[in-house]
């Protein structure tokens, strides 16, 4: 019906960071195999867990920051649990959103009428302007806050990390045949 893509993410930690070129050791909390991979790239040990745990794991320690846009500040209180963000651009994240055919034609003719009016390119567009509000929102609530410090991250670091890992511990050799190499 539409297609959905999220903001860049970003490094967020629950404290200062004092030397950024050197990321070796942190417990990154990620949504994903490719995050995942990209966070051990940089020498970081990613951390699978769905966003309602990110404020408890970070809060409890369990992890030292995780990678997050700006838009899930504000429904699920990260800024209460880390104060020190890396502006990295590490990647949006998208998606779509449909409907089995076999669901559509079973819907009254004004059902339908009704989704295809509210599907497409347009729908698309409008999902597009809300996240971005709402990634400006979720900027706005820390970057005013004196507690909180955001950062660039170097460009020699940006430039795609500085070693390959070995294995991802989250996917499987082979299991996407097409990706370039990291």
């Amino acid at each position: 019906m539409f297609v959905n893509v999220f903001p860049q993410g970003g490094l967020h930690f629950s404290r200062k960071i004092d030397k950024l070129d050197s990321l070796d050791g942190f417990k990154i909390i990620v949504l994903g195999r490719a995050p995942a991979a990209l966070i051990e790239m940089l020498g970081d040990a990613p951390l699978s867990l769905p966003l309602p745990a990110h404020y408890e794991a970070l809060q409890r320690g369990t992890a030292d920051g995780n990678m997050m846009m700006f838009m899930a500040f504000q429904p699920f209180k990260l800024a209460e649990v880390n104060s020190f963000r890396v502006n990295a651009n590490l990647g949006p994240s998208g998606g779509w959103v449909f409907m089995m055919r076999k669901v559509f034609e079973g819907l009254s003719k004004a059902q339908q009428q009704l989704l295809m009016k509210n599907s497409g390119e347009e729908q698309t567009r409008a999902f597009g302007r809300f996240w971005d509000f709402a990634e400006a929102r979720g900027r706005q609530i820390v970057s005013g806050d004196p507690k909180h410090e955001i950062v660039d991250l170097p460009p020699e670091v940006a430039r795609g990390g500085r070693r390959r890992p070995a294995r991802s511990t989250q996917t499987e050799p082979g299991a996407y045949p097409t990706a370039p190499e990291f």
